[in-house]
Formats: structure tokens, C-alpha cells, sequence
């Protein structure tokens, strides 16, 4: 599917509506400090978000593969299991697809510095991209990060700011020193452009599943900040605005036990914060900046949000290496973790067709002497 440009949008506030004009200097609403999102004034494949391979800056991110899961399937009882595997992008994760569009923009308005925190994978796609355009790139990250995702930020000469605390807390100083040394905040979990890159998943879709027998009746994310789900979403909407898509497939949120406020906040439970660490280090967000945002599109969809076990995640984790010949982050696992807990409640019927994305590979979190 051709990707088309449309820069005749605007920014809008998902918490009060209030609209704005484009600035990529933003992360958050003026009034409320609530999340913006990119309206356009027609509805457009593409709209102005989608870059392409030959654009600015890109690395040859998108166009990734799926492949069917015919061992899980048969053990699920499902019609049909596939993957995408988003470790095919540049820098081995899916951040790549909203780091092309954010940094491309940042590059054509002329910033030539920014500041972003990240469990990892998002830190180690802005640096890459930032590399490509010269732009000089801070990347903030807890002192815990895996040591992989580390060197690989640090190879692309950005410069590493390791924070002790929470991820909340690498958040707060990383907004400390944009203010304090008047820097643009590149953030992959607030930025509008950064979102609107996600999408290009979605319109992938149409061209993966021409030849498969069914479209997914159910696609099924590892979710922390939500960035996949919520790009994803907004990419579907399109499409069946445009007639490309004909049924709306149902989107759910999997995430940690240990680290579930989108699960917790959906089903109307308490969230306890664990002392313990999830192994599923990028779903380890505890306050997601676009919580609303991901429920609007897990409701929106008739979908649902569970978490799973650690002990889940690790058999999902070796199901995945040993059966399916698939190296992926724990992250990813929790999808096909998930999906088990899906199948096993009814949610995910014997007929259905299911999509999981695998985020990142798993050569991303072994620890490096």
C-alpha cells in the first residue's frame, strides 16, 4: 500500500480537546499537561506521519515479516497464530518505526540536540537516528538497564545518563535537565510524532495477510507505555475509515503481574507496586503517560487487558527459542503468554486468527561481562 503526505493536521489533547498548532517542541498539553495526539483535517492513509525508506534520516526500518506460530497454534487450539517480527528493524526493536518519524522532524525544524529516557530499546532507536542526522542525543536511563541495550546506546555516541530510582524517576530527571538546559524532550512515550510513526504497522498489515488466509481477529501486545498498541490502533482506524479494512480486530494489553497499572486500572482492581523486578523489563512502566489513550483503544476494540506471571513469562520466553525458533526479548514473550491465558478463558475462540508483534530480540537483554 502507497503511503501518501498530508501536513494539514493539528495537535490535539485527548484529556480536554483543546487543539493546537503543530510544534514539535511539545510533549504535553499547555492547559491540562495531558497527552497530544495528531488529527488530521481528512482522513488519509499515511497522513503526514509515514515516512519512507527513501526519506530523511531513515534507516530501513518497517516492512518486517510474519511468520506463523503452527506449533503454539496446535497447542493453543487456535485456527491461526502469527508473529511479527519487529526485531527486523534497524536497530532490532519496533521503537524504529516512531524514531524515524520523530527524528525526522526534529531534523527538519533544526534541532541539533534532545534530551530522552528509556528502559533501553527506545534510547538505543532515538540514538541510532540521531546518529544518521547528527543530531547530538541524551539518553537517560535507569542504573539497572541491561547492560546490551547500554553499549548499543553508547555506539552510537550518544551520551548515557544513568539515574538510580524507579523508571518514574529516570522520567523526572531527564525533564529536569531539558528545563534546566532548555533542550527539546524527544520522548518516546510523549511525543505525537513519535506515536504517529507506530502506524505503519498497521497499514503493513494489509499487504502481510493478503495472501494468508485471515485477517487477525485478535492482535495481542506486550504493553508499557503503550506506544504499539495505541500507533497500531490509530493505523486500523484509518483503514476502516478509508473502506481498506472491513472488521475491526480486537486489541489486548498483556503485562507483567508484577508491573500492571493498565490491567489493574481496566479491570477496576488495585495496583499494588511489586518490590520485585519484572524479567519483562520493557513492560516495567509504572505510570503510563497515555493510560487513558490505551484504554480508549483496548474499549474501542472489545478488547481485553490481563497480566501474567513471571513463570509464564519464562516458559513463553523458552517456547518461543526452542519450538518456534524465535530469540526473543522477555518483553515479547508476554504476548504469547497472554495469548495461552486468552485461549484458556474463552476470549480467544478455537476458529480465531491471532497476531502477536515480537517486539525486540532477545539478544537485547543478555548480560555482557
Amino acid at each position: 500500500m502507497d503511503l501518501v503526505l498530508d501536513e494539514n493536521y493539528f495537535l490535539k489533547c485527548i484529556e480536554c480537546n483543546i487543539r493546537m498548532d503543530p510544534d514539535f517542541t511539545i510533549y504535553s498539553c499547555k492547559v491540562c499537561n495531558g497527552p497530544l495526539d495528531i488529527e488530521y483535517s481528512h482522513p488519509v492513509i499515511g497522513s503526514f506521519n509515514s515516512y519512507n525508506r527513501e526519506s530523511l534520516g531513515s534507516l530501513g526500518e518497517g516492512q518486517t515479516p510474519i511468520v506463523q506460530l503452527s506449533k503454539s497454534a496446535s497447542q493453543f487450539r487456535v485456527h491461526s497464530l502469527y508473529a511479527k517480527l519487529e526485531y527486523f528493524n534497524p536497530t532490532a526493536s519496533f521503537k524504529d518505526r516512531g524514531s524515524a518519524r520523530l527524528v525526522q522532524i526534529l531534523k527538519e525544524n533544526g534541532c541539533v540536540e534532545f534530551v530522552e529516557d528509556s528502559s533501553g530499546n527506545a534510547g538505543a532507536s532515538l540514538a541510532a537516528y540521531a546518529s544518521r542526522v547528527g543530531i547530538k542525543a541524551h539518553i537517560f536511563v535507569s542504573e539497572n538497564a541491561s547492560k546490551s541495550k547500554l553499549l548499543q546506546i553508547q555506539s552510537y555516541g550518544a551520551i548515557i545518563h544513568k539515574i538510580s530510582g524507579s523508571r518514574s524517576q529516570v522520567e523526572r530527571e531527564a525533564l529536569s535537565f531539558v528545563k534546566k538546559n532548555n533542550l527539546i524532550y524527544a520522548s518516546h512515550s510523549r511525543s505525537p510524532y513519535f506515536l504517529e510513526g507506530m502506524k505503519t504497522f498497521s497499514y503493513e498489515l494489509i499487504n502481510n495477510f493478503i495472501n494468508l488466509d485471515k485477517f487477525p481477529d485478535h492482535i495481542v501486545f506486550p504493553v508499557g507505555n503503550g506506544s504499539l498498541l495505541i500507533g497500531v490502533w490509530k493505523g486500523l482506524e484509518e483503514l476502516l475509515a478509508l473502506g481498506e479494512l472491513k472488521k475491526r480486530p480486537k486489541l489486548h494489553c498483556i503485562q507483567p503481574e508484577l508491573v500492571m497499572p493498565v490491567v489493574n486500572k481496566f479491570n477496576n482492581t488495585e495496583y499494588i507496586v511489586s518490590a520485585n523486578e519484572t524479567i519483562a523489563s520493557g513492560a516495567s512502566v509504572e505510570k503510563p503517560f497515555r493510560m487513558n489513550q490505551i484504554l480508549d483503544a483496548i474499549r474501542c476494540t472489545d478488547g481485553g487487558a490481563i497480566g501474567v506471571s513471571e513463570k509464564d513469562i519464562l516458559d513463553s520466553y523458552t517456547h518461543l527459542s526452542q519450538d518456534e525458533g524465535i530469540f526473543a526479548e522477555p518483553t515479547s514473550a508476554l504476548a504469547l503468554a497472554g495469548t495461552k491465558l486468552l485461549v484458556d478463558s474463552g476470549v480467544i475462540k478455537a476458529a480465531d486468527s491471532v497476531l502477536i508483534p515480537i517486539t525486540g530480540i532477545g539478544l537485547k537483554q543478555i548480560e555482557i561481562d
